[in-house]
């Protein structure tokens, strides 16, 4: 770096930008909560419907509560939610 401690235009030239997520982005998995009433919006799924998978262990989910407390906030996986419905996509040669 120069004297002044910003970037010359050389070295800023070559401080680019990774065009590739990191690993710990690709292995975070994302959370969503059941919504209290109606459908879920990223699958349009209904609030017992997506209980039932999570019953039948089809999908992953979580319950957060405080220690001591009986009622919490259910958390779905969202990859895994994902992925259930990929798994349910018809085939072009169905159609």
């Amino acid at each position: 770096m120069s004297t002044t401690d910003r970037p010359t235009i050389e070295e800023e030239a070559f401080r680019r930008p990774s065009p590739m997520p990191s690993i710990e982005d690709l292995v975070r998995e994302r959370w969503i909560r059941i919504p209290s009433r109606g459908r879920e919006h990223n699958s349009g799924l209904s609030r017992s419907f997506l209980y039932q998978l999570i019953n039948q262990g089809v999908v992953r989910s979580a319950c957060i509560r405080k220690p001591g407390r009986v009622r919490g906030v259910r958390l779905v996986s969202l990859d895994s939610l994902m992925l259930f419905i990929e798994k349910h996509i018809d085939s072009p040669e169905a159609i």
